[in-house]
């Protein structure tokens, strides 16, 4: 959906109309609402590429505990321990840290699809916008004839039917740029865990390694944790 649509838009009337027709008055204005509906129409219904991304980004929080059993065993509770789901999990975060690599292409190929997809949004907010602007100029056109007769009702009745699909216009354009927003922070957040936070996480878990040093574990679990908090903001800005 280009953002453009606006020159190619209905242009109310240039010349005067025949406000004595009550045909005309209608089905004023309705190429446009016709161009707008078809416009509005391309709306994309997949599912939202967020929940996506926040899934894979869970599989690298489970991949982060593959060194930090006794956090998994506290998750597991008394009753998980019993049933040996600790051991399960423990075995699914070490696959999960053996394939970080992947895990961490396919969040990206996420992430790519989710900006996309609110580009898309950016376009159906323009549209809208575009279709308000042109149909409150089809409004402007029109000077109603003198009240009192069926012809000036049938020419209110149609500018009150207009201005309430403007009005729905107007609302799906916040929506749409509502939906943009919260997405390009989702976004935010995961540049921040993949660029800054999970590279800082990797330096002091190669310390620890190399030292064993307090400082360097200091270090690793303060990393850890937040990216940890990310993911739970991200996972907030979901529901």
């Amino acid at each position: 959906m280009s953002a453009d649509i606006a020159p190619a838009l209905p242009q109310p009337p240039a010349a005067p109309l025949e406000m004595g027709d009550a045909q005309a008055a209608a089905s004023y204005a309705a190429p446009l609402l016709d161009a707008v509906g078809q416009a509005l129409a391309q709306r994309d219904a997949a599912a939202d590429g967020g929940a996506a991304l926040v899934r894979e980004l869970e599989h690298i929080q489970q991949a982060l505990q593959a060194r930090d059993p006794q956090r998994i065993r506290r998750a597991s509770g008394v009753l998980g321990r019993l049933l040996g789901r600790d051991l399960e999990a423990q075995a699914e975060a070490e696959t999960l840290s053996s394939q970080m690599g992947v895990v961490l292409l396919r969040a990206d190929r996420h992430a790519l699809d989710l900006q996309q997809r609110l580009d898309g949004h950016g376009a159906m907010a323009a549209a809208a916008d575009a279709g308000v602007a042109a149909l409150e100029r089809w409004i402007a056109a029109v000077s109603v004839p003198a009240s009192g007769t069926q012809l000036a009702e049938a020419w209110s009745r149609r500018l009150d039917h207009l201005q309430r699909v403007a009005a729905a216009w107007r609302l799906e354009a916040a929506q749409w740029r509502l939906l943009q927003q919260q997405g390009n922070e989702l976004l935010q957040r995961y540049r921040h865990i993949r660029e800054v936070l999970l590279p800082a996480w990797r330096q002091a878990e190669s310390a620890v390694q190399a030292a064993h040093g307090a400082a360097h574990t200091t270090r690793a679990a303060q990393a850890q944790q937040r990216i940890l908090a990310e993911l739970q903001a991200m996972r907030a800005r979901l529901r």
